[in-house]
């Protein structure tokens, strides 16, 4: 997905915010920001959101001296998630279709997302409210069908925290899938996206193998992406992409896709054909299958 210019009052916001969580100076502030205005005047119009991101935050990194201003809200979401498993676990098993309804949770996971939604949400409300929605695409029901015949499954991550929720759905896959299951997270930190760490933090690395992608964007790019990372992707016969960062980076690479997310940008809204606060589940256009 290529970028709007909707986009940048956006980027201007991220970069204000990421500044002040590690520094009440205005000077450093200011210097962020006449950084970030500058670079965004020099951007390709056909650069993607997660590519500006990337470029954008390690100017911020670099002039706050903190390569990883959101480390403690990442800390403090994986607990939060983790304390909810047992809970969320429960439901599965007591669902008809636990599939589906981890699935239903791993979207729900996904409102965790400081680079396109702020704090203020109610985690739990939002389960209660994913529980209760439908995936009524039909999707859902070509997703089932290709499940058993994968021999190689690539799950891309997204955010700290919603990896608990992913795990959950690894879990429900695991049982049906007896090819290869691979789960993808950030090689470096940015925003509160997932890395290594933090798969190991939530007990991911127990249930399915660890991947980092070897870059520091908010998003999955293949072309930037580690050898190991690109070529389990291109090899894989379907893929999992969790959350609005990964669509915007693959939404138009030919690849047998599912996307998930919940919707909380305008934008990729009216890119999908969706509001925001959607639950999408959805499949690549782009895909041969």
């Amino acid at each position: 997905m290529k970028i709007y210019l909707d986009c940048y009052p956006c980027v201007v916001r991220h970069s204000l915010e990421a500044s002040r969580m590690v520094t009440d100076d205005e000077t450093v502030h200011f210097m962020v920001m006449n950084s970030v205005l500058k670079k965004l005047g020099k951007l390709s119009p056909d650069a993607t959101p997660p590519e500006i991101a990337t470029i954008i935050h390690r100017i911020i990194r670099k002039s706050v001296k903190n390569n990883d201003p959101y480390k403690k809200i990442k800390k403090e979401y994986n607990q939060l998630a983790l304390s909810m498993y047992d809970d969320l676990k429960r439901k599965i098993n007591e669902s008809k279709d636990p599939i589906l309804t981890a699935m239903k949770l791993a979207i729900a996971g996904n409102i965790i997302d400081f680079g396109a939604s702020n704090r203020e949400f109610n985690l739990k409300q939002i389960i209660d409210e994913t529980l209760q929605s439908e995936l009524d695409n039909g999707y859902y029901e070509n997703f089932m069908e290709e499940l058993p015949g994968v021999s190689k499954l690539l799950y891309i991550g997204d955010n700290s925290g919603e990896i608990v929720f992913d795990k959950l759905l690894v879990e429900e896959i695991k049982k049906v899938v007896k090819g290869e299951i691979y789960f993808v997270v950030r090689g470096k930190s940015i925003l509160n996206d997932a890395t290594i760490e933090d798969a190991k933090m939530v007990g991911l690395d127990k249930v399915v193998k660890i991947i980092s992608d070897g870059y520091d964007a908010p998003a999955f790019i293949p072309s930037e992406s580690s050898k190991e990372a690109k070529f389990l992707f291109e090899s894989s016969d379907l893929v999992i992409a969790k959350g609005q960062g990964n669509y915007e980076s693959l939404s138009e690479v030919r690849k047998n896709i599912y996307f998930l997310l919940r919707l909380k940008c305008s934008i990729v809204a009216k890119d999908i054909g969706g509001k925001v606060g959607d639950n999408i589940l959805i499949k690549s256009y782009f895909s041969d299958n």
